[in-house]
């Protein structure tokens, strides 16, 4: 039971730390965007 729990822990974090990669890689691409224009 408990390493379920510990599972469910590692996943949302993994979620959170994909999330964050995806907006940091967005707003940088619109950062370069807005640069070029």
């Amino acid at each position: 039971m408990n390493d379920g729990v510990c599972l469910k822990k590692c996943y949302h974090l993994f979620c959170l730390f994909f999330l964050l990669i995806f907006l940091f890689y967005a707003r940088s691409n619109v950062l370069i965007r807005h640069a070029d224009t």
